[in-house]
């Protein structure tokens, strides 16, 4: 399952179990149309082999599959692996901070789903809701908005807080926020996976290879590809 991207949830763990469980399969619901029929039966090596691929390179712009050609990846190959490893990590019972090619990977399901309208609530997670939004009232209250002077204002701003975080938690097109990238989101660290649509696909690894951005590096930049079995570039073999 996803790690959330909100440590404060920690100090209330039944809350912070049940949100990202709600998360998670939220975001699994929305994967199942990329893959075959029968993709449960696979192990995770081999999963990749049921991604439909030419549905999965569609919602990425062409420059960036044109830009993984030129330094030889095979973006059918590294995409539908990714795809896998990011549906393995859903399924696992730990938590994960998907790479940061996964979270760009996952913005773009986001909004190719937006366009096509198809936002929907998993029933496993709808059955769930109600619970959900009376712990995240009751963490407000504790927590969040104990500041209030008056009791009334106090349950507007419970209420307020548990709406909101109950669609960040099971509302697949708002996932990166209520009112678009930059809000509270549960799932994006930061906003890093951005500089794959500003700077294209080859020049954003060699940055990260390089360290520029705070977190990365050499290590975490060659693990986006060793961690699929896949070879690393040699953009960034070398730096």
């Amino acid at each position: 399952m996803l790690r959330l991207a909100n440590l404060a949830f920690e100090q209330a763990p039944k809350l912070h179990k049940l949100s990202s469980y709600c998360l998670t399969e939220t975001i699994k619901a929305h994967l199942v149309p990329y893959f075959e029929e029968g993709y449960e039966l696979e192990n995770a090596e081999t999963l990749y082999t049921k991604v439909k691929v030419e549905k999965v390179l569609k919602i990425f712009p062409e420059k960036i599959i044109r830009e993984m050609a030129l330094i030889d990846v095979d973006a059918a190959v590294f995409t539908s692996k990714k795809v896998a490893q990011f549906m393995t990590q859903l399924n696992s019972e730990e938590e994960h901070v998907p790479d940061v090619f996964i979270e760009y990977m996952l913005v773009r399901f986001i909004k190719s789903q937006s366009r096509m309208g198809e936002d929907y609530t998993p029933h496993q997670v709808k059955v769930r809701k109600s619970e959900l939004k009376r712990l995240l009232n009751h963490y407000a209250v504790v927590y969040e908005c104990d500041f209030h002077e008056t009791e009334e204002g106090q349950i507007e701003c419970a209420k307020e807080f548990a709406e909101e975080y109950t669609i960040l938690a099971t509302d697949f097109t708002r996932l990166q926020g209520i009112n678009g990238p930059d809000d509270r989101t549960l799932v994006f660290w930061d906003w890093d996976y951005m500089f794959f649509d500003d700077w294209g696909f080859t020049e954003t690894i060699f940055q990260l290879a390089h360290g520029v951005f705070l977190g990365y590096g050499l290590a975490y930049t060659n693990n986006m590809f060793t961690s699929i079995d896949e070879d690393i570039p040699s953009i960034i073999k070398n730096v």
